[in-house]
């Protein structure tokens, strides 16, 4: 791979304009759905490899889809990728451990003392504060969706002028601060969301007034796409584009 000049991330994002961020975006989810085509995620979202969209975007595009190709995998190796609920999940560590507890329908609330059942064994790649809920609750069989939560979480940033806008380092602290919600056994869903756009206009008035209105509120509507929680219904790279 050739060498390219890259800028800190942390140094630019700020001062980059929507031309430019859309530019930068159209090359993300370029590669990405490259990458989905070929059933196979990479992680893109490693902050000190961020290439500098302003000059490199073609070339960050292509080196994208080279590395998309060149990892295709063999039909005997693709794995199905479908989600498994928390319940088959458990099933199959079952299966897999003769000595595991069997699976019951319910359980008493409450924890297991002295469980024997081996732990979940979940791919966690990925940026801190970047990682996708799915990654964070263990889902064993991930898809290319959770690099399309990392980049909405990247868009936050643009939009919000923050970074990082998740910064927790464990998971469990991650997941609170995703629902913003601690010390509660159950999590508290309001009936009434914050609007991105009311957040946004909160942290980021200053830049969003040099904005054009319709760029705006399409970028809005990518952002509340791309950080569905269910990965199911979240927006795909294709679709984003």
């Amino acid at each position: 791979m050739p060498y390219i000049h890259n800028d800190n991330f942390k140094s630019i994002f700020s001062g980059m304009d929507m031309a430019e961020i859309k530019t930068y975006f159209r090359c993300m989810f370029t590669a990405l759905n490259e990458l989905s085509k070929a059933d196979e995620r990479k992680r893109l979202e490693e902050q000190d490899a961020r290439l500098e969209a302003r000059s490199h975007g073609d070339m960050f595009t292509q080196i994208c889809r080279n590395a998309a190709i060149n990892r295709i995998p063999s039909k005997s190796s693709i794995s199905v990728l479908t989600t498994l609920s928390n319940k088959e999940n458990r099933a199959a560590n079952a299966a897999s451990n003769p000595t595991a507890a069997p699976v019951e329908e319910s359980r008493p609330m409450g924890f297991v003392r002295n469980d024997v059942r081996r732990p979940i064994q979940a791919s966690r790649a990925g940026t801190r504060g970047f990682r996708a809920p799915e990654v964070l609750f263990k889902v064993t069989k991930q898809t290319c969706a959770v690099d399309v939560w990392s980049t909405g979480v990247i868009l936050t940033c643009f939009m919000t002028g923050r970074y990082s806008f998740f910064i927790l380092n464990e998971d469990f602290d991650a997941i609170m601060e995703l629902a913003q919600r601690t010390l509660h056994t159950n999590i508290h869903l309001p009936a009434a969301k914050i609007p991105w756009k009311k957040l946004v206009e909160h942290l980021n008035k200053e830049n969003i007034v040099n904005w054009d209105p319709n760029d705006f509120r399409q970028a809005l509507d990518l952002l509340e796409k791309a950080l569905d929680l269910n990965k199911g219904t979240r927006i795909t790279a294709e679709q984003a584009l």
